[in-house]
């Protein structure tokens, strides 16, 4: 196997929560970028980005692409967006605790 593929199959391994991959790529971003996206967060959604980014660890770069992928092929799917309650849950797990999401 080559070393590149062998590379990209350990970092598939490691699995991102919600809060993880939020906190990736807004680290992946850069300063400018995040910034303006974090005004829109309240207090406790910066204080559990904050913890996250802090235990994050390395993000390789293989995985970080493929989380990059997921965001964009998201996006790119080309769907409707459509809000309300029945989308919260779904939006939230793992990046809410339980609590909070009650």
């Amino acid at each position: 196997m080559s070393e590149s593929r062998l590379d990209r199959t350990t970092a598939l391994e490691r699995k991102l929560g919600g809060a993880e991959k939020v906190a990736a790529l807004l680290l992946a971003m850069g300063k400018p970028a995040a910034s303006r996206l974090l005004k829109h967060f309240d207090e406790s959604e910066i204080r559990k980005i904050a913890r996250t980014v802090s235990a994050l660890g390395t993000v390789s770069k293989p995985l970080l692409e493929d989380l990059v992928d997921e965001f964009t092929h998201g996006v790119a799917a080309g769907q409707d967006l459509l809000g309300g309650i029945d989308n919260v849950e779904e939006l939230l797990t793992g990046v809410v605790p339980g609590d909070q999401m009650n």
